[in-house]
């Protein structure tokens, strides 16, 4: 495939997100079917929390879509102080996540970051490549594709591994345990 005829960026961060999405659903359909979405894993929050924090970030995601294209109206999530969370220190701020996260459901969490991934997915298809692609001085020179390829790496390398492993390992207990 030549140059002129590669896929452009938008249309491949969104197929990611997309496969994102396909991931975490099978691993939260797993999770329920097991029973597990309040067990402790390795890192010692349970599936749910898990996927409050995903959420959390989610919003931090949204509030940058949201103000495309030109920044007016960024409002950071409460959790956050309604300030830019990147800069700020990362154990504190998950501690003010999993605060806030605390007399959730798993069906109020898993629904709250169904809806949330939904969204950036429907913002980002509004965007168009130009938009997404775009240095934003309200993003400190970053672009909205930085934006939505960090949500990726947060979602993949930072959480889904893991927890991969972990269901595995907890799926192939539960086989054991029923011979």
């Amino acid at each position: 495939m030549t140059a002129s005829h590669a896929p452009a960026p938008r249309v491949l961060v969104l197929a990611e997100l997309r496969r994102e999405l396909r991931a975490w659903q099978a691993m939260n359909t797993q999770a329920e079917r097991l029973h597990l979405t309040e067990a402790r894993m390795q890192n010692a929050w349970t599936w749910r929390e898990l996927l409050a924090h995903l959420t959390a970030w989610q919003e931090v995601t949204l509030a940058r879509l949201r103000a495309a294209p030109d920044g007016a109206g960024l409002t950071y999530p409460a959790w956050a102080g309604g300030q830019n969370p990147d800069g700020q220190d990362l154990n504190a701020v998950n501690a003010r996540i999993q605060a806030a996260a605390r007399g959730q459901s798993w069906p109020q969490s898993h629904a709250a970051w169904e809806r949330g991934f939904a969204e950036v997915l429907e913002r980002a298809q509004t965007l168009s490549e130009d938009d997404l692609a775009r240095p934003r001085d309200w993003l400190d020179g970053y672009t909205l594709l930085d934006v939505l390829r960090g949500t990726l790496t947060h979602h993949r390398e930072e959480h889904r591994l893991g927890a991969q492993r972990w269901l595995d390992s907890q799926a192939g207990r539960t086989r054991a345990a029923e011979r």
